[in-house]
């Protein structure tokens, strides 16, 4: 039996564990639990610019399409809304950085109803099950119209991957939009919003518009990312293609990753550019109206050709932009192939042209910078002009693509107060396999035909802009 003595002492350390447990419960709860509050979202919704949704039908139907923002400073314009429009009391406006920044806009036409897209989207704890590029999900919270989901991601390239950890606070407003910040985690700043049209019964418009800060994930992509500022930019883009093509994906049950199949012997120019992607008069129409926000990319389901032991995918890339010069100003650099390093940053050099009115002929070196690479992708094409110049066709004749296909149209605007040339450039490329180290490498990442299509296509249509300067 115990003396009063130990009683005393093994009822104070009773009281001393049970605290300590209180203590660390309690700590334990406060660590695991987030205040989930109504917020207002800085990003704007796609009817502010395109009124109408028809024109974003008709691009997204049988594509996936990514809009790059205009370089733009928000803050100001946020803050002087956010005072006009909303009285006290109301939520707590989320700011975007204080510094110039581009939006992504990113939309595509799903088969099947708006519930059933909304359900996919918002079944937080299963994203790991849904994108490729989401390796953990798990949803931590819920209240009301609030979810904190917590997620662990994938960043791949050559040499290098990172996955960091965040935690996403998703609010769903009355209209209808889901609206995304980031909570806690390895970056920095994340904010998106989700709009889910319905076009009829079975078809469902789905947008996002988005902006993070991709860079803040470690210092090292900081130090890349300051390196080669092309890659901090671009990167949301294919961040946000391939959501949506995972979105696509999982709720049609249809991969467009790799859609469709072909048994072909040899691809022969110019045949082999009806594989890129073609537009209707409306499709033109609607770019003409969604390049006033920045650069588009119209993103066509993969095809997979096989002949025998050779086999290999193109995804065709359609990149569109708006110059800010009439045609018959602008074709006089924009016909000159041989000048187009004089303009364009991206081309290295364009050597050994052969060019008259109709055909075409020259060696290209295109310099990127990729991950911590430096390296040049050279490359021989064959052209055929159109009898006004105002298409022009091509295809690889040799180098570190086998093969490539293009075509780049300049659409003259006939409407007399217009001063500007809608110009588009259909690609599609498959990286040769005696192409050296850091090529293939890039070749070998999980989506690299939409990765680096986005981005070729991106800086090249960019440099169509550039000739007007």
């Amino acid at each position: 039996m115990l003396n009063k003595q130990h009683k005393t002492q093994s009822q104070f350390t009773a009281t001393v564990l049970i605290l300590l447990v209180s203590f660390c419960t309690a700590a334990s709860s406060t660590n695991k639990e987030k205040a989930l509050l109504s917020w207002q979202t800085p990003l704007p919704r796609i009817q502010n610019f395109i009124q109408n949704t028809q024109h974003l039908e008709v691009l997204g139907k049988h594509h996936i399409v990514v809009v790059h923002g205009a370089e733009k400073n928000y803050v100001n314009e946020h803050s002087v809304n956010h005072s006009a429009n909303h009285p006290l009391g109301t939520p707590k406006l989320f700011p975007l950085p204080d510094e110039d920044i581009q939006l992504t806009y990113a939309f595509t036409v799903i088969r099947a109803p708006a519930n059933k897209v909304k359900d996919t989207l918002m079944d937080f704890a299963n994203y790991r099950r849904t994108m490729p590029h989401i390796i953990e999900s798990e949803l931590l919270q819920q209240k009301d119209n609030h979810w904190l989901g917590q997620y662990r991601l994938t960043f791949q390239m050559p040499l290098l991957s990172f996955e960091p950890q965040v935690q996403i606070q998703h609010s769903l407003l009355k209209n209808g939009d889901l609206i995304e910040r980031r909570i806690a985690g390895d970056i920095d700043y994340s904010v998106a919003r989700w709009q889910i049209i319905a076009l009829d019964k079975q078809r469902t418009l789905l947008v996002q518009t988005s902006w993070a800060d991709i860079g803040s994930v470690s210092w090292l992509m900081r130090l890349v990312f300051a390196a080669q500022p092309d890659m901090n930019r671009l990167s949301p883009l294919t961040a946000a293609a391939l959501t949506l093509q995972s979105l696509k994906e999982r709720i049609e049950k249809k991969l467009f990753s790799r859609n469709q199949r072909l048994y072909a012997a040899t691809l022969l120019f110019p045949d082999n550019t009806r594989y890129l992607t073609t537009l209707s008069i409306p499709q033109k129409n609607a770019l003409i109206e969604l390049t006033k926000l920045g650069s588009v990319n119209m993103i066509s389901s993969a095809i997979q050709f096989a002949h025998q032991r050779n086999s290999f995918t193109l995804q065709p890339i359609l990149s569109a932009v708006s110059v800010p010069q009439p045609y018959e100003e602008l074709k006089q650099r924009a016909t000159n192939i041989a000048k187009y390093p004089k303009y364009m940053r991206t081309i290295s050099h364009i050597e050994d042209v052969i060019d008259d009115a109709h055909r075409h002929q020259s060696q290209w070196s295109l310099g990127f910078n990729f991950a911590v690479f430096t390296f040049d992708i050279d490359f021989g094409i064959e052209g055929l002009w159109s009898k006004d110049q105002t298409q022009f066709t091509f295809a690889s004749t040799r180098g570190d693509f086998n093969p490539l296909i293009g075509r780049i149209n300049w659409y003259p605007n006939n409407a007399s107060d217009e001063k500007s040339t809608l110009v588009t450039m259909a690609l599609a490329h498959n990286i040769n396999d005696d192409a050296d180290y850091i090529l293939n490498a890039i070749k070998r990442i999980p989506y690299s035909q939409m990765f680096a299509g986005l981005y070729v296509g991106t800086l090249l249509i960019e440099g169509q802009q550039e000739l007007a300067h």
